[in-house]
């Protein structure tokens, strides 16, 4: 049996498509949605989601989209998201990082 954690939070930021020929070439705002599952040892809490939750909206605030426009995708966020988790909690879990655009359109990034 396998138990898991997650948590759900959103990040408002500005992001474009340098590449794009339309209107993704240009920044643009979203309510980046993002829900975090990973694997816990034990049942009784061994990591709290609810603080889980508020580190990571918190690093990814700061760190991912810190009020200015970036060039990332919802799978590079992603990515980022998934190399802190396993620098922080360790590559001896497994995590799924799921990032959309406004809850319609997104990515996910999984590990192992």
């Amino acid at each position: 049996m396998k138990t898991y954690i997650w948590c759900t939070f959103r990040v408002e930021g500005v992001h474009y498509w340098p590449k794009a020929h339309n209107c993704l070439v240009h920044p643009h705002r979203h309510l980046f949605h993002f829900k975090v599952r990973m694997s816990v040892k034990h049942g009784d809490r061994e990591v709290e989601f609810i603080a889980l939750k508020n580190e990571l909206k918190c690093m990814v605030s700061s760190d991912i989209l810190p009020g200015i426009t970036v060039t990332l995708s919802c799978e590079q966020i992603g990515k980022t998201v998934l190399s802190y988790l396993i620098r922080n909690y360790g590559e001896d879990r497994e995590y799924v990082v799921e990032v959309s655009e406004d809850g319609e359109n997104g990515a996910e990034v999984f590990y192992p």
